[in-house]
């Protein structure tokens, strides 16, 4: 899903909002290409979402942390963050 659509849907972010307050974190527009990424109130761990809005918003109102449920993006020190 890109960070736009997700922006744009007003049941994800209702359900985004509602992570967040229970959740914190933050979520994010991947550039260049704008995927939604989520990253935990500690920076610790960053996390890309799935590219379908169904399951975005099954994943947001499923009672379960994002990292748990998304893949982990790994530190690259050859790019420039």
């Amino acid at each position: 899903m890109n960070y736009q659509d997700f922006q744009d849907d007003p049941r994800i972010a209702a359900a985004a909002r509602a992570y967040l307050d229970k959740y914190g974190g933050i979520f994010l527009d991947g550039e260049p290409d704008g995927g939604l990424f989520y990253e935990t109130e500690d920076g610790e761990v960053a996390c890309q979402s799935p590219a379908d809005a169904a399951q975005v918003l099954r994943d947001l109102q499923g009672g379960k942390p994002l990292p748990e449920l998304w893949p982990e993006l790994e530190y690259d020190p050859e790019l420039d963050y």
